[in-house]
């Protein structure tokens, strides 16, 4: 008995060691750009190709011919997101074979390479959304065939951390679409803009008509500067928020204030926006649910993205002598760390690109009082 009991228990530790690697293994890539992006966000540019992957276009058959509706995030290999007004007509639910869904899109008038075009499986709107309300604004779009993904088209990853409102209040989100512009005209162009979320008292102040009337627990506003707004055809777009490398879907575009009798939305009035995560248990039933990421992952790095660090094309190049002080150097990525006063060196660090050194922790423990010495 003992003996098996020893054999036993690191059976055990082996068996708990295989089932965490292979959930971290069995796990879902989400929320990673693949294409290289060197620029800041700033309200109402223009969107590259590959830089919101998981953006998709969705459109409905009127009169034998596809028209543009409203946008929506890829969650896994057939299931979109979106609103569910977006997919709603007087009569409920539009048929299935009305609508389709372009992935990998940035130009609404002409297709590229990354776009893709899929025919629609099945539409699952929220039990609780209903025409004469905006409650509930959530649906979900099932494919009739799998995404393919590649650097221009990948899943987003839906928000898993604290759904207290109150964590996202002062933050700058990030909305995408191909709502109208300027000129009141969609956009051919897919932009992207920095949204603020505020909290429901200061939404509700700033149109009580409105807001007053029909904003909920499962809703937060937001608006940008500038007059810089979601617009007519931004419906059922996410708004994204970036959590150490990883982009969240938080927010829906819901509904705003209508500027007087024209039926176009006012840009200087906020958003609602439907709240993703209040919605989360509803959504797990339909989904790959290796896609979901928690705080508790392993770290998920993106290692190809800090490489961008370095250059390789001079990185590693040995100089020719020099000296200082009776010592010969041949190798220029050395460097020192020395506190201001005397000019001590305390230990040595290495240059790995134009802005970023590595060295002994121990070392910075206390930076206000030291330099670098190249």
């Amino acid at each position: 008995m003992g003996c098996s009991l020893k054999w036993f228990l690191p059976l055990l530790a082996i068996l708990y060691w295989v089932s965490q690697t292979s959930g971290v293994e069995n796990r879902l890539a989400c929320g990673r750009r693949k294409v290289k992006s060197l620029y800041l966000i700033h309200n109402g540019i223009d969107a590259k190709a590959g830089h919101w992957p998981w953006h998709v276009a969705l459109f409905h058959r009127k009169d034998g011919q596809y028209e543009y509706a409203c946008g929506g995030s890829i969650l896994d290999e057939n299931t979109i997101l979106t609103a569910a007004h977006c997919v709603y007509t007087q009569s409920g639910v539009i048929s299935a074979s009305r609508v389709s869904v372009d992935v990998g899109r940035i130009h609404l008038n002409e297709t590229s390479e990354y776009t893709q075009t899929h025919r629609v499986r099945e539409i699952i709107v929220h039990p609780g959304f209903s025409k004469n309300s905006i409650i509930n604004d959530i649906a979900l779009i099932k494919l009739g065939s799998n995404i393919t993904m590649n650097k221009y088209v990948q899943p987003v990853c839906l928000w898993t951390r604290d759904s207290n409102q109150e964590s996202i209040v002062g933050r700058n989100g990030t909305i995408v679409g191909f709502g109208l512009n300027e000129q009141d005209v969609v956009s051919d162009q897919l932009k992207q803009a920095q949204i603020g979320v505020v909290d429901a008292l200061t939404c509700i102040a700033s149109d009580r008509g409105v807001f007053g009337t029909h904003l909920t627990s499962d809703m937060f506003c937001g608006k940008g500067e500038k007059g810089v707004s979601a617009c007519n055809g931004d419906s059922g777009g996410g708004m994204f928020f970036e959590v150490s490398g990883k982009w969240y879907v938080r927010g829906l575009v819901s509904f705003t204030p209508l500027r007087g009798n024209t039926g176009l939305c006012d840009p200087l009035k906020y958003t609602a926006y439907t709240n993703v995560t209040m919605h989360l248990e509803w959504i797990k039933p339909y989904i790959d649910e290796r896609v979901l990421s928690y705080e508790s992952d392993v770290l998920d790095i993106d290692y190809e993205e800090k490489l961008r660090l370095f250059n390789f094309e001079t990185c590693g190049v040995k100089s020719s002598s020099y000296v200082e002080n009776g010592t010969s150097w041949t190798l220029p990525w050395l460097g020192s760390v020395r506190t201001p006063n005397d000019g001590v060196p305390r230990c040595t660090i290495t240059l790995i690109s134009e802005w970023y050194a590595v060295g002994p922790a121990h070392c910075f423990e206390d930076d206000r009082n030291e330099y670098v010495q190249l």
